[in-house]
Protein backbone atom coordinates (compact mmCIF):
# COMPACT_ATOMS: atom_id res chain seq x y z
CA UNK A 1 0.00 0.00 0.00
CA UNK A 2 2.90 2.52 -0.90
CA UNK A 3 1.39 5.93 -0.84
CA UNK A 4 -1.61 4.38 0.86
CA UNK A 5 -1.43 5.50 4.20
CA UNK A 6 -5.65 5.56 4.48
CA UNK A 7 -5.65 2.32 3.96
CA UNK A 8 -2.66 1.12 6.33
CA UNK A 9 -4.53 3.07 9.26
CA UNK A 10 -8.04 1.54 8.79
CA UNK A 11 -6.18 -1.92 9.36
CA UNK A 12 -4.00 -0.36 12.01
CA UNK A 13 -7.35 0.74 13.68
CA UNK A 14 -9.91 -2.40 13.18
CA UNK A 15 -6.73 -4.49 14.75
CA UNK A 16 -6.18 -2.65 17.71
CA UNK A 17 -10.31 -2.80 17.93
CA UNK A 18 -9.99 -6.26 18.18
CA UNK A 19 -7.17 -6.98 20.18
CA UNK A 20 -6.76 -3.69 22.54
CA UNK A 21 -7.33 -4.48 26.70
CA UNK A 22 -10.63 -2.85 27.58
CA UNK A 23 -8.31 -0.19 29.80
CA UNK A 24 -5.43 0.01 26.92
CA UNK A 25 -3.66 3.19 26.19
CA UNK A 26 -2.72 4.65 23.19
CA UNK A 27 0.20 6.97 22.62
CA UNK A 28 0.72 7.42 19.00
CA UNK A 29 2.11 9.92 16.67
CA UNK A 30 -1.24 10.03 14.52
CA UNK A 31 -0.49 11.34 10.80
CA UNK A 32 -4.14 11.94 9.93
CA UNK A 33 -6.23 13.08 13.58
CA UNK A 34 -8.92 14.02 11.70
CA UNK A 35 -9.61 10.61 9.89
CA UNK A 36 -8.31 8.11 12.54
CA UNK A 37 -10.40 10.21 15.22
CA UNK A 38 -14.22 9.32 15.23
CA UNK A 39 -12.61 5.87 13.71
CA UNK A 40 -10.87 5.40 17.28
CA UNK A 41 -13.37 6.78 19.15
CA UNK A 42 -15.75 4.10 17.68
CA UNK A 43 -13.98 1.22 19.19
CA UNK A 44 -13.77 3.16 22.77
CA UNK A 45 -10.59 5.61 22.69
CA UNK A 46 -11.41 8.55 23.95
CA UNK A 47 -8.36 11.53 23.57
CA UNK A 48 -7.05 12.47 26.91
CA UNK A 49 -4.40 15.02 25.52
CA UNK A 50 -3.39 15.83 21.83
CA UNK A 51 -0.32 18.39 20.81
CA UNK A 52 0.69 19.56 17.05
CA UNK A 53 4.29 18.12 16.39
CA UNK A 54 6.35 19.80 13.68
CA UNK A 55 8.11 16.97 11.94
CA UNK A 56 9.82 18.94 9.34
CA UNK A 57 7.80 19.10 6.56
CA UNK A 58 4.43 18.10 7.82
CA UNK A 59 2.64 17.94 10.67
CA UNK A 60 1.27 15.14 13.15
CA UNK A 61 -1.00 14.83 16.35
CA UNK A 62 0.84 13.81 19.24
CA UNK A 63 -2.19 11.85 21.24
CA UNK A 64 -2.90 9.81 24.12
CA UNK A 65 -5.76 7.73 23.90
CA UNK A 66 -7.47 5.63 27.26
CA UNK A 67 -10.14 2.79 25.56
CA UNK A 68 -12.48 2.98 28.57
CA UNK A 69 -14.18 0.09 30.33
CA UNK A 70 -17.41 -0.51 28.31
CA UNK A 71 -15.51 -1.73 25.32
Amino acid sequence: HRGDSAAVLDAFIAQLGRMAAPHATLVWLNPSPNQTGPALERIGFALESSFRVDMGGFDVSLERRRRGPSV
